[in-house]
């Protein structure tokens, strides 16, 4: 999967002021790629503790049997069976994985003077979504659905007791609309709007 330069720049006074007094360039330059580094892979470690902590994350990670503890079927079913997960599949682990990659930084000296630019290649939120596509309908991610909204809610039949025609075990779609509505809610949105805030 293709990674993204994010570009930080950064005041060499602030930053470093008491270490990088009397240094040259080179040093400096190290210092503020350790220190950048350091708080963009605690950034991402949040990020990833946020992932992992979200209600949808949590719900879907509890696999087919699990209640609609997002209450974003309106506490109906859940979002393992609804999505149409495979029993076994974990959705939620290719994410996961990326958000603990190590961080590469590359620092070199800014225009102006006292300034340096930092080069850090973290994954994208258009990256991250696209890592968790529905698996019966390419192109599509349930992860943006989460906040889009995912179809289908009104058709969903969830059954407690397994189903050999359901790819779960715990739903089949049926002709009856029920007239249920799916409630969509924030996710990967606002916790990668945090991780940017963060390394600014």
């Amino acid at each position: 999967m293709a990674r993204t330069k994010v570009t930080v720049t950064i005041d060499q006074n602030k930053l470093v002021k008491e270490l990088s007094k009397g240094s040259n360039n080179k040093v400096t330059s190290k210092l503020v790629e350790t220190e950048v580094s350091k708080k963009v892979k605690d950034s991402k470690e949040k990020m990833l503790a946020e992932f992992s902590n979200h209600p949808v994350t949590q719900e879907i990670d509890s696999g087919p049997d699990a209640s609609n503890s997002s209450n974003t079927l309106g506490g109906y079913g859940n979002l393992y069976s609804f999505i149409g997960f495979s029993r076994g599949d974990q959705p939620t682990a290719n994410i996961k994985k990326e958000l603990s990659k190590r961080v590469y930084t590359k620092t070199r000296k800014g225009a102006k003077a006292g300034s340096y630019r930092v080069e850090t290649n973290t994954p994208t939120q258009v990256q991250l979504e696209e890592m968790g596509q529905i698996p019966w309908a390419s192109g599509l991610s349930w992860v943006r659905g989460i906040e889009k909204g995912i179809s289908g809610l009104g058709q969903y039949l969830y059954k407690r007791r397994p189903s050999r025609v359901s790819r779960s075990g715990s739903a089949v779609q049926t002709k009856n609309n029920s007239g249920r509505r799916f409630s969509s809610t924030n996710y990967l949105s606002n916790i990668y709007r945090r991780f940017r805030d963060r390394i600014k």
